[in-house]
């Protein structure tokens, strides 16, 4: 007989402050209001899950160096354009990835990364949505902003990724590229 359990984390601040284990799938994801977005257990690729998960566990942490073991070394990551002038340009590579992320959680009191869900498309495609929350110094109130990414996998590490303000416009990209490499 095999068990399977379902462990819902929240993390701030690097630390788990609640775990909510479920025997049951559909009902922790209906706990988290992603019943709709629920897709077959056999699309996702439980290996690179597992990596993201690690990756994302490690960003609340700080630990960039760790992060970054998820991204290939001549990775290519397309951001949306936020209309501020704060970044132009792709960034490429682990150099540009560390000062991006190092640079953009030093400028909040907090900041924590958590992925919504994971979906493995095949032909080396993912798509996922990330919500990023943050607290300004001095500040008691949050600001939270929810991204699709879609990501070009090569040998287990991302080599390329895009994000995506409408997470819409991410999933039917994914979903194309993923035809298209297929």
């Amino acid at each position: 007989m095999r068990a399977e359990w379902i462990d819902v984390l929240r993390i701030r601040g690097g630390k788990v402050t609640r775990l909510v284990t479920y025997a049951d799938r559909d009902r922790a994801l209906a706990d988290l209001g992603l019943e709709a977005q629920a897709v077959s257990e056999e699309s996702t690729t439980p290996d690179l899950e597992e990596a993201v998960r690690h990756a994302f566990e490690a960003l609340n942490r700080r630990d960039i160096d760790a992060a970054l073991s998820l991204w290939a070394p001549d990775v290519v990551w397309e951001l949306p354009p936020l209309g501020l002038g704060v970044l132009e340009g792709p960034l490429i590579g682990h150099e540009a990835i560390r000062k991006f992320s190092e640079d953009l959680t030093a400028s909040f009191q907090e900041f924590d990364f958590e992925y919504e869900n994971f979906h493995d498309l095949g032909s080396g495609v993912t798509f996922g949505v990330v919500v990023q929350r943050a607290r300004p110094h001095g500040s008691d109130g949050f600001l939270e902003s929810r991204v699709g990414v879609v990501a070009i996998w090569r040998d287990a590490r991302i080599a390329r990724a895009t994000s995506y303000q409408d997470v819409d416009q991410a999933r039917a990209a994914a979903e194309r590229l993923a035809e298209e490499r297929g």
